[in-house]
């Protein structure tokens, strides 16, 4: 008989625990529509007391896998601060013709400027190896070849 897939349910303010390698931890926060991830690497896996004092320095859309098969576990949950409640902003740039748009929801679309988009992030849904890749860059001090690849294609942007 084959072994049932998990199917873990999460809900806005749970608080996962992400498993970097050698030992060391980050933590994601499940907000309403994205994750945030908190610039915060540890060598232990309990939730710190000032957790929400770290800043969340990534907060992206993220495959339900990484939920769902337990790859990030729950271990915890808090009420979420205000702050955190308002959708990130995501830019897409059309692969034809350039154009920029501004989005919260990957779907409504408000054009914009290069210099609108430049300093939020690519409207992409990641997978949890990738967030783990970015992470570790992050703490690394390295910017993710990951953020490398979707990077706006100024030279192709027309206004």
């Amino acid at each position: 008989m084959a072994k049932k897939a998990k199917n873990i349910k999460s809900l806005p303010g749970d608080i996962l625990s992400i498993d970097l390698g050698d030992g060391y931890f980050s933590y994601g926060l499940v907000l309403p529509s994205t994750i945030g991830f908190f610039d915060l690497k540890t060598k232990n896996i309990k939730i710190p007391n000032d957790l929400i004092k770290h800043q969340i320095f990534l907060n992206v859309w993220v495959m339900g896998s990484a939920i769902k098969k337990g790859i990030w576990p729950v271990i915890g949950h808090i009420d979420i601060p205000t702050r955190l409640l308002e959708k990130p902003r995501f830019y897409k740039q059309d692969p034809i013709n350039g154009k920029l748009y501004i989005t919260t929801n990957g779907e409504d679309e408000t054009p914009a400027t290069y210099e609108e988009c430049k300093n939020l992030e690519c409207a992409a849904v990641w997978e949890a190896g990738h967030i783990v890749d970015i992470l570790n860059d992050h703490f690394s001090g390295i910017i993710s070849d990951w953020f490398k690849t979707v990077d706006i294609n100024k030279d192709k942007t027309f206004t």
